[in-house]
């Protein structure tokens, strides 16, 4: 599965460099019936691209097939701070490291930069008060980049709306609906969806739902990378709902078993001096 998901992220950066020369070449085509009025996103068949205006700029996102961007950046920077040093042999790790980065920077994502740093901090903390020292960067990190994300009319206005909508349909709930949820199919009445997991999990299964989900994850891998991961994910997107998130918890959780294993039996094989 490792080898799968490796190659797997490998051709989605490939594609998404051609979704972009294909578009400053030959332009749009719909080839798969992407193509949608709700969305205003630019269609090729390697994939998708979103087009932001940044005062006199023009940029363009480009992220395969992914719903937006952020949802893949998320998956770019695990695979260079988690699955990347799994990998056997150096050449390979450092190359995937560095197709992963390039995916990062085409997806032109915010969320991409805050995770990767804070992951790579993460690897650092050796005490409490390197812990807390960490987090608190990160809470500076997250605030400046989205003053940064105003600045350039990204999505930030929009996400703030539907954490405000999230608020306000939960200051209505009573004991029952906190606790237990108010159901996947209920309908919130708001014309915008919650598109935090954090959000969405405790509107639909409550507060009881969600400790069940990070139990159920803690079992699949409790790592403490894969769980900040996790934290991390679900402040932006709905991770609980993406098949391609539980998969990468489930080869983070195998490969690092397999590297203890392979580290342990080396270390049982060298001489003793």
């Amino acid at each position: 599965m490792l080898g799968l998901y490796v190659k797997f992220f490998y051709f989605v950066t490939i594609c998404s460099v051609l979704s972009m020369f294909y578009f400053f070449t030959l332009g749009e085509f719909d080839l798969f019936g992407f193509k949608s009025d709700v969305y205003q996103h630019l269609v090729t068949p390697f994939g998708i691209l979103f087009k932001r205006e940044v005062g006199p700029i023009t940029l363009y996102r480009s992220f395969f097939y992914f719903v937006e961007p952020v949802y893949v950046a998320i998956f770019y920077a695990a695979n260079i701070v988690i699955i990347a040093p799994l990998l056997k042999g150096k050449g390979e790790t450092v190359a995937f490291r560095n197709v992963n980065l390039l995916g990062g920077v085409l997806s032109l994502s915010m969320t991409f930069v805050v995770v990767l740093a804070v992951l790579y901090a993460l690897r650092k903390v050796t005490s409490l008060y390197t812990f807390i020292s960490v987090s608190f960067g990160a809470v500076i990190l997250t605030y400046a980049l989205a003053i940064i994300e105003v600045l350039l009319y990204s999505s930030f206005n929009d996400r703030a709306e539907r954490y405000f909508l999230f608020y306000t349909a939960m200051s209505e709930a009573n004991i029952m609906q906190t606790l237990f949820g108010h159901g996947v199919t209920y309908v919130t009445g708001f014309e915008k969806a919650f598109n935090s997991g954090f959000t969405l999990s405790i509107y639909e299964t409550g507060i009881i739902g969600l400790i069940l989900q990070l139990t159920i994850l803690c079992r699949i891998n409790s790592g403490f990378n894969s769980l900040m991961l996790f934290m991390l994910a679900a402040s932006v997107v709905d991770p609980i709902h993406m098949p391609l998130f539980w998969v990468l918890f489930v080869i983070i959780s195998h490969a690092e078993k397999n590297a203890a294993a392979d580290s342990k039996g080396a270390s049982v094989r060298s001489p003793v001096g």
